[in-house]
């Protein structure tokens, strides 16, 4: 900082005296030194900032490749064929829920509190609920990724030691929870428990209207058919809460 510059800080100049100039000499040594306390200080929040925002990542156990995705970004680079879709997606990450279409009465049917997102292989699906996940799990302070065959081999094995009871309360608590992939690749590992398991995870945030992703090539049709004597019922908590979307165009796997 320049003399001029201290002392525009008072009404009162420094005198040209000896004892001005000492003044002044302190004067601008006390501010310097503040100055880099502050930047230090500065430092040392960032530094705390990144700490948290990586354990935040660590913990929700997001796949390194879907981190820095953007809607943003995904728009401009495949959004031509998926406007509908991304707009969808756009309101649940800026507001925290989709608002309903009126209903055949014209009147309001409240808010969608979670995304479902269906279609072919490597349409883009994941990395447009990436672009929902990463930001409202740093806005609410947490959030839990789930790839569907992880979850269905942590629950089988996890039974008798207790490790599927805590991943479910983790699931049915989390503030944003996100599965991947859930869909027909399952079927062969689903059990009637993990089948229960995964109701009582929907069934808990519908009623808490927490916010809820999932990536799937499960139409809404398919719903109710892969899940058997709960589909029916399993559908109906999923559509009550969650926006159900179908996903088209172009293949993008292995360019995003």
């Amino acid at each position: 900082m320049s003399d001029a510059q201290l002392m525009a800080l008072d009404p009162l100049p420094f005198c040209d005296c000896k004892r001005g100039q000492m003044e002044l000499y302190w004067t601008k040594k006390r501010v310097e030194e503040d100055r880099a306390a502050w930047a230090a200080t500065e430092r040392l929040n960032a530094a705390r900032r990144a700490a948290r925002r990586n354990k935040l990542f660590v913990d929700a156990a997001i796949p390194d490749r879907f981190r820095g995705i953007t809607l943003e970004s995904f728009r401009q680079k495949f959004g031509g064929d998926k406007k509908q879709v991304l707009d969808a997606a756009t309101e649940l990450r800026d507001t925290g829920k989709i608002k309903k279409s009126k209903g055949a009465d014209g009147r309001d049917r409240g808010y969608y509190y979670g995304l479902w997102l269906w279609g072919e292989y490597g349409i883009g699906k994941t990395s447009i609920l990436s672009g929902v996940f990463t930001p409202l799990m740093e806005r609410l302070g947490g959030g839990l990724w789930l790839p569907y065959l992880s979850f269905l081999d942590q629950v089988r094995n996890g039974l008798n030691d207790g490790t599927a009871t805590k991943l479910k309360q983790a699931a049915m608590l989390t503030p944003v929870l996100m599965f991947e992939d859930l869909g027909s690749m399952g079927r062969d590992m689903e059990t009637t428990y993990t089948q229960e398991v995964l109701w009582q995870i929907i069934y808990h945030r519908n009623a808490n209207n927490l916010l809820t992703l999932v990536s799937s090539n499960l139409s809404r049709m398919a719903i109710v058919e892969h899940f058997g004597s709960f589909g029916d019922g399993f559908f109906q908590r999923v559509a009550e809460f969650m926006n159900i979307l179908e996903v088209k165009g172009r293949v993008i796997r292995d360019t995003v």
